[in-house]
């Protein structure tokens, strides 16, 4: 792809979310077609929707390597949080992560950082909601490469009180309940391993935040979901969970 086919591509998915519609997919000729170009779109639509506030990433599982989507500062929100319907697409899809907040500047540098370089560099961690607000009429239909484009189809994402003495949190055993208006509607008993979360991060450092500065003091990381993706059924819906040992978060949901 040429520089103003990304741009375009970019240019369709903002107006897009400004428009509140969906597409189908995008046009054949602004389709990425390798992990480059799908990366240099997310860049091109940050350039139009203002500054980095955090990012998504989650370990790799059977990918290659970890994906990973800048998330505008805009779009990141502390709880008790109200998102607004503009805010969204329709019918947003909730999950429930594990966030971190990095305390210190990881730079770009030639040297790779390591998983304790890493780790020392988080200031602390938090309950989180990532509102999946796609794009497309229906996010699984199109490409992967076109769905990593479209932020892997992060609309918004929440973050709850700061965990500062979290290193001797085991991830893997972490619970968390979901609720909608008081109505558990999903639960889990655990999810990914220090390791595989402190994975993540590292190529986060390494690779995949390089392109945008590094990863920055005060940025949020959402760590992949664990309860997976619920669908909001009204606007308004008041949308809670409850992550055991590290605290709650909440937010008003269209």
């Amino acid at each position: 792809m040429q520089k103003q086919d990304i741009d375009r591509a970019a240019s369709v998915l903002v107006e897009t979310r400004r428009g509140r519609r969906r597409l189908a997919d995008l046009p054949a000729d602004l389709q990425p077609t390798s992990m480059a170009e799908a990366y240099a779109i997310q860049d091109a639509v940050v350039a139009l929707t203002g500054a980095v506030g955090g990012w998504k990433v989650a370990p790799a599982g059977n990918n290659p390597e970890p994906r990973c989507a800048p998330i505008p500062a805009a779009n990141l929100h502390a709880s008790p949080a109200t998102l607004a319907t503009g805010e969204l697409l329709m019918a947003p899809e909730i999950e429930v992560e594990i966030a971190v907040r990095f305390s210190k500047d990881l730079p770009p540098r030639t040297r790779p950082y390591t998983t304790d370089e890493v780790t020392a560099a988080i200031g602390s961690i938090h309950p989180a909601l990532e509102v999946l607000s796609s794009r497309f009429e229906n996010r699984k239909a199109v490409s992967p490469l076109t769905a990593i484009a479209d932020a892997q189809s992060n609309g918004s994402a929440v973050f709850g009180p700061a965990l500062t003495n979290w290193q001797s949190v085991d991830f893997s055993t972490v619970g968390m309940v979901l609720f909608f208006d008081g109505k558990q509607v999903g639960q889990t008993d655990g999810g990914a391993s220090n390791a595989d979360v402190f994975a993540s991060l590292v190529w986060l450092a390494n690779s995949g935040a390089v392109r945008q500065g590094g990863l920055k003091a005060g940025q949020v990381v959402i760590t992949g979901a664990r309860i997976k993706p619920v669908v909001v059924p009204k606007s308004g819906t008041a949308v809670k969970a409850d992550v055991v040992g590290i605290g709650s978060v909440s937010a008003t949901v269209g």
